[in-house]
């Protein structure tokens, strides 16, 4: 009798090993968690915010105090007696950010058994039962708004001959200043070809800085005539959270060649647009090839969730014409798709990239 109740403590004990309780998890958004189990973890995955980057070049024609008499000595007139200003849309440059999205949080409730989920600092899921030592890349981003530099300045015209100033009356000025262009010239045309009044000429780099310190002595001279330009070039930054429309219309700004950039309150400005549109591609089956993952026949409502992003087509324009466009990857406008969470238990690894909430890898360590 004491072999046999040995033989059934025995018996029992494999029993209880072999039928053991698989481990007790639920995942939810944390919007509709009911779960009652004593642990809890949570992790995020991050909406897509586009960054649109727009630069503005400014051109400033500055004319001549003498414009009015560019013609009559030089044969062809001013661009114009009066200051100028005109604004184009230069470049327009579209990226996708990574945020943090409090409707995209879930809660991984379990019972008993510690759960290995890797977040990155920003709290986005970047893996299931991986090394603590796994290098998780951080999403943050630079998020500069504007700044701005100038080319093209012209130098203020320091060579002008004091004689220039003391003569009374623009015409006599600009016959002054013409006759020391044509001079300058002449110079110019003498040294080039070896015929200057003295009598050892200079070669190789003397000669070629004497033809440009002429050349640059004739431009400062004409600008009296001609004016000069300025280019200035701003660079703008805007940011836009994407809506879960199959189609959404936002305008950015207003722009006119007079006024450049304006709020959306310039009634003399035209709007230039941001257009998404969602291309609703299912990119499930080649999420399948590149992870090897065995979806189950039954559409799981529970597990890991993880983000299948939609393929969108974002677009810069006007009523006439686009300045951009480019396909993004927009999570919040795609799917959340699930893992079983007989993952937690079997140790399976599984690695995402926390910036975009997309499975990189899963290995099944379930045999081990």
């Amino acid at each position: 009798m004491k072999n046999l109740n040995s033989i059934i403590f025995l018996v029992l004990v494999f029993f209880s090993i072999s039928c053991k309780t698989p481990m007790q998890v639920t995942v939810n958004n944390v919007y509709s968690d009911e779960s009652n189990y004593n642990y809890k973890l949570y992790y995020a995955l991050p909406s897509t915010m586009l960054k649109i980057t727009v630069v503005q070049k400014k051109v400033t024609y500055n004319p001549g105090y003498l414009a009015n008499y560019a013609e009559n000595f030089f044969g062809e007139k001013a661009k114009s007696s009066t200051s100028l200003i005109k604004f184009y849309i230069d470049d327009i440059q579209i990226e996708s950010a990574p945020i943090f999205d409090s409707t995209r949080v879930f809660s991984v409730s379990f019972e008993g058994q510690a759960i290995n989920i890797i977040t990155n600092k920003q709290g986005f899921l970047s893996g299931l039962n991986l090394s603590s030592k796994a290098d998780f890349n951080s999403c943050e981003q630079n998020k500069q708004a504007y700044y701005n530099y100038i080319i093209n300045t012209d130098e203020p015209i320091k060579s002008i001959p004091q004689k220039y100033y003391e003569l009374s009356g623009k015409g006599t000025k600009a016959a002054y200043l013409a006759n020391e262009v044509f001079t300058l010239r002449e110079d110019r045309h003498y040294l080039a070809i070896g015929e200057a009044t003295n009598t050892y000429l200079p070669d190789g780099l003397a000669i070629k800085g004497m033809l440009e310190y002429l050349q640059n002595l004739e431009n400062q001279y004409l600008k009296e005539f001609y004016g000069s330009t300025i280019i200035e070039f701003d660079t703008l930054t805007y940011w836009y959270l994407p809506k879960k429309l199959d189609f959404q219309r936002e305008t950015l700004f207003k722009f006119s060649e007079s006024s450049g950039i304006s709020t959306l309150t310039n009634t003399n400005a035209y709007p230039i647009f941001l257009d998404i549109k969602s291309s609703n591609l299912h990119q499930l089956n080649h999420l399948v090839d590149k992870t090897k993952v065995i979806r189950l026949k039954n559409e799981l409502s529970n597990g890991l969730a993880y983000s299948i992003p939609n393929v969108s087509q974002v677009i810069i324009r006007d009523d006439l014409e686009v300045y951009c466009t480019k396909s993004l990857n927009i999570n919040q406008l795609g799917e959340i798709a699930y893992l079983p969470t007989s993952y937690f238990d079997n140790k399976t690894q599984v690695k995402l990239n926390p910036c975009q909430g997309t499975i990189i890898s899963i290995e099944n360590n379930s045999d081990n």
